[in-house]
Order: structure tokens, then C-alpha cells, then sequence
């Protein structure tokens, strides 16, 4: 099954989600007035074509289901003379926690909610819907990966992947 066909079919998305995401790890965070993470893989690919490395950017307010509180966290994690009320720098850090964390499985609910399962027991949930930017969330190859133009899933702000 190839992403470079367009669908609107919400289970055919959920299955191509969950077959190019299973599997790969996270392996970078970048930060750019958002946050885009890296999820590449090693070895053979599990299906002909398939990409070995991956971008998710994050548009949506995204959070990690195992941390209760993320205020909670960012006072634990501040350094003296650099605090700040914004979430990005627990957000990073979270992030960076994750690294070499394997994605265990993928799941999209109706409102186009994106969650990430971690092997390492936590989960990256990416809501569908966002009042601020056009798209909730965005799911494809790096422009120098051979096949780039073959893949990519868009979730828009109204949760429509």
C-alpha cells in the first residue's frame, strides 16, 4: 500500500500509519517554533518501499499520557534565572528522554488524534484538532530519502487526517 494515493478513508490512513510507524524509534527532536520529531528504523524494512526514516511535526498542544502534570514537571526541570511559563523546554525534554525509544504501536482515533506507544511505557498523543495552525500534524519522509514524494500523512486543524 502506497501513501502517494490520496484517501479520505480514515482506516486505510490508521493502517498505513501503523505500518510505517511500528517499528521505528525516535532518533531526533528538532525545534523550530514547534517541535519535529525523527523516527527511523534499522535493518530491513517491513514492507517493500518503506521508508527508513521519518518527520513528525507537531502542530496541536501534544502531551505524554504517563506525565501527570506537565506544570508539575517544568518546576522540577528549571534552572535558575532561565524560567519561563512556556512548556516547550519540558516538552524538549520529554522528548529527548524518548530518544532511541521504540515505537511499539500507532493508533488514530475518528477525531484524528495520533497516538504514539513507546516501548518504553509511555505514549505521545498528538490531538487532531488545533485552533492556532492549518494542520494538527504531519507525518513524512525527508526530502532526501529515496521515496519521499511516496509518503505523507496530514492530519488538519478540524482532525481530518
Amino acid at each position: 500500500m502506497s501513501a502517494s494515493e490520496t484517501t479520505s478513508d480514515v482506516q486505510q490512513t490508521r493502517v498505513i500509519l501503523q505500518r510505517l510507524l511500528r517499528g521505528a524509534s525516535l532518533t531526533g527532536v528538532c525545534y523550530l517554533a514547534g517541535f519535529k520529531i525523527e523516527l527511523a528504523r534499522s535493518g530491513k524494512p517491513p514492507f517493500p518501499n518503506a521508508p527508513m526514516a521519518m518527520w513528525l511535526t507537531l502542530f496541536s498542544d501534544w502531551f505524554v499520557r504517563d506525565i501527570p502534570s506537565w506544570p508539575k514537571l517544568a518546576g522540577t526541570v528549571r534552572v535558575p534565572g532561565l524560567e519561563s511559563e512556556a512548556l516547550e523546554p519540558v516538552q524538549s525534554f520529554v522528548l529527548l528522554s524518548l530518544n532511541g525509544a521504540q515505537v511499539m504501536g500507532a493508533s488514530l482515533n475518528d477525531a484524528g488524534q495520533l497516538t504514539l506507544e513507546f516501548d518504553k511505557g509511555h505514549s505521545l498523543i498528538v490531538p487532531g484538532e488545533d485552533d492556532v495552525f492549518e494542520n494538527s500534524w504531519i507525518l513524512d519522509i525527508p526530502r532526501d530519502v529515496p521515496g519521499a514524494e511516496e509518503w505523507s500523512v496530514t492530519c488538519s486543524s478540524h482532525g481530518e487526517p
